[in-house]
């Protein structure tokens, strides 16, 4: 009888697509309600809906079907599913928000206080159906926060994570519980966010004062914000002895690039340099090398003594696009002390580098492929061929290591040549486009990092924000962001003042035009990151308006440009007005710019 009443819960999932079969769905749960809430019974039919959420075709989820389903897991009593966070995320890639934001809110609903489904709101691009779906969840809150001081602290986080800090702020501050440490430790972030890094830097010294009250991971991601505050304020050695203490606490924890960061801000770029030795990626590479390639881990102080003309070299670059951009300033340097090197690199910069240093041998691999039998942590940066040409190197590297032998050539070459060649046909292509489509001064504008997140919003703006912003009509702006959201594109639309790219060019993937396209532009806006780096690297002329915290770092000392990049001039204004005055002081440039084509 009871395999009767599961084969029948099995059989119905599977085909339960309309509200009327969900209808029979949940009576049959209702006349069988002790078989299905025992502990065996309980099991099975978990079991059966994470099969159903893991195996439907992702096309074949509706409004209604998705709604139905919730309520079944209600009335099942199964709150902690698995499987529905890899739907979730499957169907913002596709483009089903609004399905996407339903599942979310009903997960929200069965768990409140589980805090990574409340994360999985913030992937959602359309700000309307993210911004709503997040106030569902905040009303609830609200309620719960009461009487409950785990929601009031988790409402104040996910305030935060919102972007909304003044409300955050205003809950926190008006708390029964100020002086808990969890509550310190919290308002500080936000006050970081809302520009208050002195307060900020307060309050986590405070909450480190009742360490005890937090938990490892609360108390480790403490002490880094606590650097970062410091490093905002220009408190480069109260920052390295944040960073001691850290380090006494969790004696296990590696590096952290906050170390880099302290050591910039006291021109000490030695220092700097010397922490890409012990990143987790180096560490990886000296515990796996021996055991699957045989070759020798690079070191340093080995390397400084004598060149290697008899070994062959193979440098993995463990990093992202723009880093990797930034230290390929680096190959000739390197290439002139071994017999052979060959660099092992993101696939899209590959033939670029190819044609820049035509004596250095590249290979490109697909970061969205991970090689399967590598080490996990170095997986995502090599594929099996990659592996292979490990094999037979004598010395293995990553990039970053290099910069400990080879940081003099930032201060002693401060106007060295743009590291890439691009294609002259392609260069002209480019400035044919944008003859024939510009008729004022133009300019390239990168706003955004990435998603929406306060953990990313030291790389983040919006676009309203320039538009309003930049009050001139006598410039044009291509649009050089990846991955518009449909808001953005609207308001592209509207601004007779933008010169769209072409349709089918992937700023993301057709990285050779973008860099030709950022040749022929006479002026790139951009916030830090990949798009930056892409513009130093052809040496066109760059307005990188910066946080604070990222000024402090990026930016020459004693000058006004990139370390990395002559080209790139860093913009940043009193700590207290963050990225918002940064962004208008770069505008303020930018007209004096516009003055002068006139």
């Amino acid at each position: 009888m009871t395999q009767d009443i599961f084969d029948s819960f099995v059989e119905g999932l599977s085909s339960a697509k309309t509200p009327a079969s969900f209808v029979k769905l949940m009576s049959l749960v209702d006349r069988h309600v002790a078989i299905f809430t025992s502990k065996a019974g309980f099991k099975r039919a978990v079991k059966a809906l994470e099969d159903e959420l893991a195996n439907r075709s992702v096309s074949a989820w509706t409004a209604e079907s998705l709604t139905d389903f919730i309520d079944l897991m209600q009335a099942l009593g199964h709150t902690n599913s698995k499987n529905s966070v890899p739907l979730t995320k499957s169907l913002i890639a596709v483009g089903a928000e609004a399905e996407a934001a339903i599942l979310i809110d009903g997960l929200l609903r069965l768990r409140p206080l589980a805090p990574g489904y409340f994360n999985l709101t913030i992937l959602i691009r359309d700000a309307s159906i993210r911004e709503n779906t997040q106030q569902s969840h905040f009303n609830r809150l609200v309620v719960m926060s009461k009487n409950d001081e785990a929601a009031s602290l988790l409402l104040a986080k996910q305030y935060m994570q919102a972007g909304r800090m003044a409300e955050a702020a205003d809950l926190l501050e008006n708390t029964a519980h100020p002086k808990e440490a969890g509550y310190q430790a919290t308002l500080s972030v936000i006050y970081f966010w809302l520009n208050k890094f002195e307060a900020a830097e307060r309050l986590a010294q405070f909450a480190l004062q009742d360490e005890g009250a937090l938990t490892e991971k609360e108390l480790a991601a403490l002490y880094l914000h606590l650097i970062k505050c410091q490093i905002t304020l220009g408190k480069g050695l109260a920052a390295l002895e944040t960073l001691k203490a850290r380090r006494q606490a969790f004696p296990d924890i590696g590096y952290d690039s906050l170390e880099h960061h302290a050591h910039i801000l006291l021109e000490d770029f030695s220092g700097a340099y010397e922490g890409y030795n012990r990143t987790r990626e180096v560490l990886a590479l000296t515990g796996y090398s021996p055991d699957l390639w045989g070759a020798r881990i690079f070191d340093p102080a080995r390397e400084k003594t004598s060149a290697r003309k008899d070994e062959d070299c193979v440098i993995l670059c463990c990093m992202g696009l723009g880093d990797e951009i930034r230290f390929s300033r680096l190959f000739d340097e390197i290439a002139s002390n071994y017999a052979q090197v060959t660099i092992i690199c993101d696939r899209r910069m590959a033939p670029i580098f190819a044609q820049t240093y035509p004596h250095l041998k590249f290979h490109g691999v697909d970061r969205t492929r991970a090689a399967k039998s590598a080490p996990p942590l170095l997986a995502r940066y090599m594929d099996e061929t990659a592996l292979e040409i490990l094999k037979g190197a004598d010395v293995v590297a990553d990039l970053k290591q290099f910069t400990n032998l080879y940081w003099p050539l930032l201060t002693e070459s401060p106007d060295r040549r743009p590291p890439l060649t691009i294609e002259k046909a392609l260069c002209q292509t480019w400035q044919d486009w944008l003859a024939k489509h510009a008729d004022k001064p133009t300019i390239g504008l990168f706003w955004r990092s990435d998603l929406p997140s306060h953990a990313a919003s030291v790389k983040q703006s919006d676009l309203s924000d320039w538009l309003s912003l930049i009050k001139r009509p006598d410039v044009q702006i291509v649009p050089l962001q990846y991955d518009l959201t449909e808001f953005e594109k609207e308001q592209l639309a509207d601004d007779p003042r933008i010169i769209n790219l072409p349709p089918d060019l992937d700023t993301k993937q057709h990285i050779e035009d973008v860099f030709a396209l950022l040749k022929a532009l006479p002026l790139v806006i951009s916030l830090p990151g990949t798009m930056q780096h892409m513009a130093g690297a052809v040496g066109t002329p760059t307005l990188c308006p910066a946080h604070p915290f990222e000024a402090q770092w990026r930016r020459y000392p004693g000058r006004d440009h990139d370390i990395w990049s002559p080209s790139v001039k860093i913009i940043s204004g009193k700590a207290e007005d963050g990225l918002k005055g940064s962004m208008s002081l770069a505008v303020t440039a930018l007209e004096e710019w516009l003055d002068n084509q006139h």
